[in-house]
């Protein structure tokens, strides 16, 4: 597993990533640990499974991990505790743990992708009813707001989606998909937040013209 340990200049990580790699070598952990700035993050996160933030880049955190969920990285927002205590050891054993919660056995935790596109996809359907409740006291701009928030609650619902159809296209990784019933039921959810976003807008557009 490689891990990435962001913060503002990619300096005050280095004690830690040291302390983190010495502690996964001491103790035979397939674990190695780099540091870096949180600006270089799009053009290194290719090469890492995981990715730690540091509490001074906090601000970005929500942003970046939504911008590449789907893509199959785990991201963490450290503490100030656990940033400052700089323990190889809890931060390494933090890493593994969180890894093999996304991956079971090297393969991919399909039950908890279900459960996050069950999730996004229900958000954008309450807005996509609220949207029909504005629209209703003819709140055009109010109804408008919620379907654009929606279609944003639902991208990484889409992210995810993109990231199982690629693996599925991947020989090497297509055993990883497992058709279930979950998530025959995930994709149910998927599919009736984009219908009933889709019909909402149209409904917007239609009684505008009256």
């Amino acid at each position: 597993m490689n891990v990435l340990i962001v913060c503002a200049s990619g300096m005050s990580t280095s004690l830690i990533k040291s302390r983190m790699n010495k502690y996964a070598a001491e103790n035979n952990l397939d674990v190695h640990v780099d540091s870096d700035s949180y600006d270089n993050l799009s053009f290194v996160i290719q090469n890492y499974d995981l990715i730690l933030f540091a509490p001074q880049v906090a601000m970005h955190y929500e942003e970046r991990r939504n911008e590449f969920n789907g893509s199959g990285k785990v991201f963490c927002l450290l503490t100030v505790r656990e940033f400052g205590s700089m323990d190889g050891k809890k931060l390494t054993e933090k890493c593994i743990q969180m890894y093999e919660e996304k991956y079971k056995d090297g393969r991919l935790n399909l039950e908890n992708e279900m459960l996050e596109i069950i999730s996004y996809a229900s958000e954008a359907q309450r807005l996509a009813y609220e949207a029909f409740d504005w629209l209703e006291k003819k709140n055009y701009s109010k109804a408008r707001q919620c379907i654009k928030d929606g279609r944003k609650a639902i991208m990484p619902a889409h992210q995810i989606q993109s990231q199982l159809i690629a693996l599925e296209m991947e020989p090497d990784h297509a055993d990883q998909i497992r058709v279930s019933l979950l998530m025959v039921h995930a994709q149910n959810h998927l599919m009736s937040a984009i219908q009933t976003l889709d019909l909402t807008e149209r409904m917007i557009a239609l009684y505008r013209t009256k």
